[in-house]
């Protein structure tokens, strides 16, 4: 019995001590996804231009330019640790290039009929996304939404 009670005591350390490193290693990436999106939403600034988007290259971000009363898409892009991966701009696939970030002004006439940017970035190591919403008129940043973390 004493042996059993010993060997059940050593299942669960070592059943228990990877979860415990791996929920670690989660709440750092929180905290690291978080301070990614402040600094991105921080890049922008009212009467700035909305097409110049810093992103970091270790995650996986999605970008979305739409239209906020309908359901409008004028662009949707997807980056993976630096790479673009898909690019949607006005219905075609276009390359674009990542360089820090995405310089969409080359498309800015595409973006015309929209007048907001959903920014989204993923965790590393779980669900977590982190993201905001620009809004734009024209070639101007309008309103910059607050960050917020979901899963």
């Amino acid at each position: 019995m004493r042996i059993l009670i010993k060997l059940l005591k050593w299942i669960g350390l070592l059943l228990g001590l990877p979860l415990l490193v791996l929920m670690g290693l989660m709440v750092w990436d929180a905290r690291q996804l978080e301070r990614a999106v402040e600094q991105v939403a921080a890049s922008f600034a009212i009467g700035g231009s909305p097409f110049i988007i810093p992103l970091p290259a270790d995650r996986i971000a999605m970008v979305s330019v739409s239209k906020r009363d309908s359901r409008q898409t004028c662009a949707a892009l997807a980056i993976r640790n630096g790479v673009v991966r898909s690019a949607q701009i006005a219905g075609q696939t276009v390359p674009v290039a990542f360089d820090q970030g995405l310089d969409l002004t080359a498309q800015s006439e595409a973006f015309q009929p929209c007048d907001r940017i959903d920014i989204a970035l993923m965790a590393n190591w779980g669900y977590l996304k982190g993201g905001f919403t620009l809004e734009y008129a024209g070639s101007r940043v309008t309103q910059i939404g607050e960050p917020r973390l979901w899963d």
